[in-house]
């Protein structure tokens, strides 16, 4: 005798031929009749979709708790930018506190030039100092 033919047997089970793994409990069922066994489907439905809906409020619970943490950093971050940029001088209209890049070109071309007088204007004086020290 296999575990089915037990089953069959036992008066509190019922086996469907449909469905052969599930098993009902007769209860007030009257042979012939599959609406305890509609029942018992429904009500597995009902307690799928009520653990779906439970899951989905805890899901979108966190995501608008990570929603509201993510805003709340970026208005705090925006207002450091904020008072950065108030304490800083800015020199241009552009708002990045720094000069163009022609600006800055032109400045050292000119310090250039500059230290290369300066080199030669030293060069002549180590020539002329030489000189008179050869001459004494």
């Amino acid at each position: 005798m296999d575990f089915l033919d037990f089953l069959k047997k036992v008066p509190q089970f019922v086996l469907q031929v449909e469905e052969p793994k599930l098993l009902v409990s007769c209860g007030n069922l009257r042979k012939g009749t599959n609406q305890f066994l509609m029942d018992d489907v429904a009500a597995r439905q009902r307690r799928k979709r009520e653990y779906i809906r439970t899951f989905m409020q805890e899901y979108r619970g966190k995501q608008r708790q990570c929603k509201e943490t993510l805003q709340a950093q970026i208005d705090r971050l925006e207002a450091r930018v904020a008072r950065y940029r108030k304490n800083t001088i800015l020199d241009d209209d552009s708002g990045s506190g720094m000069l163009p890049w022609k600006d800055v070109a032109a400045g050292l071309h000119d310090s250039r030039s500059e230290a290369s007088k300066d080199q030669r204007a030293l060069s002549s004086r180590i020539k002329e100092y030489e000189q008179v020290l050869s001459e004494l």
